[in-house]
């Protein structure tokens, strides 16, 4: 396994033991047999402080599988490992310049690895990074009150419960998110949010559900959180969510446009 120098814990680094880390761990890492804390198990990664890892299914180049099996997150940017011919790790070269800003938002899925930066939410995979939620991304978001006393009172007087919807940049400093294996979904969750952003893998589509999210569990290929209802905690299985046929209250609020112009104030 790999752990930053000077870190007490045993295995790979990485997840709840190195939270509490952040910020004192050196740019050198052990690799191999961690037990023994000698020069030869120790393998520098960059200038800066490790954060964490998280492990690599897609080739760094083609036809490489299986050679670079693990990103190193550090204060520098993202790191890629190699295994050496008697096993141990060393350093390959530098994938990315994005540093992540959220250590608990860092998960896994089948082809990337997720990510939060002051950029917003990044998936890697290989060398490449994209930001998958520019859709979403706004320091003002839409209020729906801001449209006026006469829709305030109707909302009051039919029981719609409003969401206090945060600048996404302050969203992501604190939030996890959770892969739906299943549905290919990623939930993203605060738990100082009521609600969560659902991203589709498949359609590259944003949507908004409430949310009392606590914390992720760690039970893939199932999609397990935690919840709080007032004072209860409860498990919740987002692959295994039974379809509720009620009817429930929706609104719909779109751009001014003009029926008979179609391409004239509509996007």
């Amino acid at each position: 396994g790999v752990r930053p120098a000077g870190y007490a814990g045993a295995g790979a680094c990485g997840g709840e033991s190195l939270r509490q880390g952040v910020g004192r761990l050196p740019a050198v890492g052990h690799r191999g047999a961690v037990h023994h804390d000698t020069a030869q198990h120790r393998v520098r990664v960059g200038d800066g402080i490790l954060y964490a890892a998280a492990s690599n299914t897609r080739p760094i180049t083609r036809n490489q599988f299986g050679q670079s099996p693990l990103y190193i997150f550090s204060s520098d940017g993202i790191w890629a490992m190699e295994v050496a011919n008697d096993g141990s790790y060393s350093v390959r070269q530098s994938v990315s310049r994005d540093v992540c800003k959220n250590i608990k938002s860092i998960t896994p899925i089948d082809s990337a690895v997720l990510f939060t930066t002051e950029r917003g939410i990044m998936m890697l995979s290989g060398t490449d990074t994209q930001c998958i939620s520019e859709p979403i991304n706004t320091n003002t978001p839409f209020n729906i009150l801001s449209l006026g006393n006469t829709l305030r009172t109707y909302l009051a007087d039919n029981d719609y419960k409003m969401l206090d919807i945060v600048p996404f940049s302050t969203f992501i400093r604190n939030c996890q998110i959770i892969y739906d294996y299943v549905d290919q979904l990623l939930i993203v969750f605060s738990e100082k949010c009521g609600y969560a952003y659902v991203y589709s893998i498949e359609e590259k589509k944003w949507s908004l559900i409430e949310s009392k999210l606590l914390y992720a569990v760690n039970s893939y290929p199932e999609a397990w959180a935690v919840e709080k209802d007032k004072e209860t905690l409860s498990i919740v299985n987002f692959s295994d969510v039974a379809i509720d046929n009620t009817p429930v209250k929706g609104m719909l609020v779109s751009r001014p446009l003009k029926l008979e112009a179609p391409d004239i104030l509509k996007t």
